[in-house]
């Protein structure tokens, strides 16, 4: 009995990279690890287009801007457990068990982003119908054909005779469509944005 003793004390001895003994814990027991992650990316695809139209006789480059979101919960939950047997050789028992838990949270935050992005468009069609109010100005949508849209500086209300200027530059849509800006001049075509 002295000797299994004397073998299961050497057996918990570990020596260092330095020589030094370490003394591992003696016993068995149940490690729980639970680790939640939230994981998010976004793709972006730039795309250029050359493209030469009707009488025209060099090409241009149009530029085409598209995002795409992913976001998604990892739930990992970690069982570790030792027997804590002494045995007088160096074997001992460990039972692992992991699990994963992966939802996608994309649709979530679509319903988020749409919900705002819904916002945001009526608010730019009701700014439409305030400039095109009684026939006295003119509003050009650049909103999803544009790659450096921003609301602050195209989203203004134009005189009739700026459609040349404002709003007939061409675009590539993410289809690689050739498209341009969208002039409204009444209600209606302010609700067809």
């Amino acid at each position: 009995a002295t000797k299994a003793l004397k073998d299961a004390e050497d057996a918990v001895k570990v020596k260092s990279g330095q020589g030094k003994e370490i003394t591992k814990k003696v016993g068995g027991g149940l490690l729980i690890d639970w680790i939640n992650c939230l994981i998010g990316e976004v793709v972006v695809h730039e795309r250029l287009f050359k493209v030469r139209e009707d009488g025209m006789t060099k090409a241009h480059y149009y530029r085409s801007l598209s995002k795409e979101t992913t976001f998604a919960f990892l739930s990992l939950l970690f069982l570790d457990a030792d027997t804590g047997l002494q045995m007088p050789s160096t074997v001992a028992a460990t039972l692992e068990f992991s699990f994963m838990f992966l939802m996608n949270l994309t649709p979530l935050s679509n319903l988020f982003w749409d919900w705002m992005l819904r916002r945001e468009h009526h608010g730019r069609v009701e700014f439409c119908k305030a400039c095109v109010d009684q026939g006295r100005q003119a509003f050009c949508d650049l909103r999803h054909i544009s790659p450096s849209f921003s609301s602050k500086d195209h989203d203004k209300c134009r005189d009739h005779d700026q459609k040349n200027k404002t709003c007939t530059e061409k675009f590539v849509d993410a289809r690689g469509v050739l498209v341009q800006g969208h002039w409204a001049t009444n209600e209606e075509e302010c609700e067809r944005m």
